[in-house]
């Protein structure tokens, strides 16, 4: 009697080692999937230059300077511009038509001014480099060789109409702020600045 309870003892333990066993190793064997993550590592980077190189003095009227901007990254980047007036005898704002001061001339549509992508709070109107009409921010693509994007605006000039005599012998600096960063991560960078001083005749 008392060796079947003995064995009796013996199988219910090794029933429950059994059981344990096949427990552990469910918990040691189950694997769950996760969704592919893909990591970009890469370099943003552009190339900024002007072909303003007049310290004069100018007349409202006179075409000066245009920008050119070659993409340089590895990775695909977004980018936008800000410009930036000041004048000693008041203030003077900037955009593409007679109601500026100061207008961009021959602006390409590709670019478009916005505060609605300003995701990081910033409150400046920025020309956006993108999609006009929708209007939407582009992804520029990573190129192998260095790339012009398509030009922001062909020169700049003084409005005649509303730049009059008042402002003769005024001083203005003219201020273009360009700022990248990786399409889908990380925050705006600024990557440098081009700065037109001149005055008026």
């Amino acid at each position: 009697m008392k060796n079947r309870k003995n064995l009796l003892l013996v199988v219910l333990l090794l029933v429950v080692v059994a059981v344990a066993t096949a427990s552990t190793y469910a918990w040691l064997t189950d694997t769950g999937k996760t969704s592919d993550i893909t990591y970009n590592v890469g370099d943003v980077e552009y190339n900024i230059s002007s072909t303003q190189t007049t310290s004069n003095k100018i007349v409202p009227g006179e075409t000066f300077g245009n920008i050119t901007i070659t993409n340089e990254s590895t990775v695909s980047t977004q980018i936008r511009v800000l410009f930036t007036i000041t004048c000693d005898k008041g203030t003077l704002t900037v955009g593409s038509d007679d109601t500026y001061q100061v207008i961009l001339t021959g602006q390409n549509a590709k670019w478009f001014k916005s505060t609605a992508f300003n995701a990081d709070g910033d409150t400046n109107e920025y020309y956006y480099y993108g999609n006009s009409s929708t209007p939407s921010v582009e992804n520029i693509a990573a190129v192998q060789t260095p790339t012009n994007l398509e030009s922001l605006f062909t020169g700049i000039q003084l409005n005649g109409k509303l730049v009059g005599n008042s402002y003769s012998g005024a001083v203005i600096t003219i201020s273009v702020t360009f700022q990248a960063k990786q399409a889908d991560h990380v925050e705006w960078s600024e990557m440098g600045s081009i700065n037109f001083t001149t005055g008026i005749n």
